[in-house]
């Protein structure tokens, strides 16, 4: 038997998932965690093979979960279950020790064949993001931004205001707004929510 655990913050999803999981020859539910703290305490009193986890959770979210697991049960197969499709995130969870990749929007026929192929020694990666995967270790218009515009941006994408990015970075708001538009114009951005338009499209890359 696989013996599987789920971390994920939504537990519709996860009643779903266990429905799923527990229909499948050969596959064992174990138990779930609502963020990966909990999930880490639950490996250290279960025998799990793999672990699904989501990747935005409170307290600590899927990339650090996974990197923790791959740490401390290096035995453990991993199978990011995200709604994220961005390369830049595939990529981010792969560096962190992923041996899959399934997209919420798929089928959930898609999970099952992932836990199949990575017990067989293998990686997966759902279809839908499988081509685009290269596009992760190209060249991203935002190398061309200064560590400070970097995180900016980040705290952009988080939904922070100018006013508490100015808090945050101590300094005043209209520096803030300075390099929010010399941002836009390194980025070739125009109007005036593209920069949080492109902030949010690319969260992962300078996160």
């Amino acid at each position: 038997m696989i013996k599987i655990a789920f971390a994920d913050d939504h537990q519709a999803l996860i009643d779903g998932v266990k429905m799923l999981l527990e229909n499948t020859p050969n596959f064992e539910f174990i138990d779930a965690a609502h963020n990966g703290v909990e999930m880490l305490k639950l490996l250290e009193n279960n025998k799990i093979d793999v672990v699904i986890t989501d990747l935005k959770m409170p307290d600590m979210d899927g990339f650090a979960l996974t990197q923790k697991i791959k740490e401390n049960f290096s035995e453990i197969k991993v199978i990011v279950f995200s709604m994220f499709d961005q390369p830049e995130a595939v990529k981010k969870a792969s560096d962190a020790g992923a041996d899959a990749y399934v997209l919420k929007t798929s089928s959930l026929d898609v999970l099952v064949l992932a836990i199949h192929k990575i017990v067989a020694g293998n990686t997966f990666y759902d279809q839908d993001i499988s081509r685009d995967l290269k596009q992760a270790t190209e060249f991203i218009p935002n190398s061309l931004l200064s560590s400070t515009e970097q995180k900016i941006l980040g705290l952009i994408a988080n939904g922070k205001t100018s006013e508490e990015i100015a808090d945050v970075q101590n300094c005043a708001i209209s520096t803030v707004y300075t390099h929010r538009k010399n941002m836009s114009a390194k980025l070739k951005l125009k109007g005036k929510n593209e920069l949080l338009k492109y902030a949010v499209e690319n969260k992962y890359n300078f996160s």
